[in-house]
């Protein structure tokens, strides 16, 4: 029989549209998404306050023309530009969209890989809305429509406190989305294919709630399903 599958990571801001990456005020230049750690003529040191570092290097690699954008824990630098060209460049940055990112971190997740339309299997645990919990879109590889894996970081704990206790170490889950199925293909019309459709419109850097049901018959990292999400505002 399938179990419910949980993940707790320590709570992070997420990340949402219309957040000033930088705020200049004056000649200085405030926390917004990152702050100021370091500045060199040719080199600008920025922490992460709020959402994934990676992610937000991402954004800085595809909105900073000409920059060199590396990330280290918490920290990015930004090579190639000058100091008050680089930091006005990305204060006028609000936060739209993440590009997809390329899944190559030997985390639990692995690769983004789509194949059958993901189907909850027989005996499944019900959705019950305390084994949901909060959690960051980082991929989305789509198939053909509605089908969908996505990659996601657990960004918050499900309100049941014996699932908080069973995983501790895994943060990122890749994982289909569950679909009703016929045997042509996903059923349009399955209450389950339209709860799920939202995940065809999600994108990277999206805020979700999700429940993830592992598969006991199928072999890491292909084990589990997403059978519940929604976009968060």
């Amino acid at each position: 029989m399938a179990s419910t599958f949980v993940a707790i990571a320590p709570l992070v801001s997420l990340l949402v549209a219309g957040d000033p990456v930088l705020v200049k005020a004056g000649d200085a230049y405030k926390d917004g998404i990152v702050s100021v750690a370091a500045k060199a003529p040719k080199e600008v040191t920025l922490k992460v306050l709020k959402g994934e570092a990676k992610a937000v290097a991402d954004f800085l690699k595809e909105k900073l023309t000409g920059a060199e954008v590396s990330v280290t824990g918490e920290t990015i630098k930004v090579k190639g530009l000058g100091e008050k060209d680089a930091l006005d460049k990305i204060a006028a940055l609000e936060f739209d969209a993440i590009p997809a990112l390329a899944m190559d971190s030997p985390e639990a997740g692995g690769s983004i890989r789509v194949g059958r339309a993901a189907e909850l299997p027989a005996g499944a645990a019900p959705n019950d809305d305390t084994e949901r919990f909060k959690a960051l879109v980082v991929g989305v590889t789509r198939g053909a429509f509605p089908v969908v894996t996505l990659k996601i970081k657990v960004v918050g704990a499900p309100k049941s406190v014996e699932l908080q206790k069973k995983m501790k170490k895994i943060t990122y889950i890749t994982a289909p989305v569950a679909l009703g199925q016929t045997k042509d293909g996903p059923d349009l019309a399955n209450p389950l294919t339209q709860r799920n459709l939202i995940a065809t419109y999600l994108r990277a850097g999206d805020n979700v709630l999700v429940h993830v049901t592992e598969l006991k018959d199928k072999p890491a990292p292909d084990n589990y399903v997403i059978d519940y999400i929604e976009r968060l505002p």
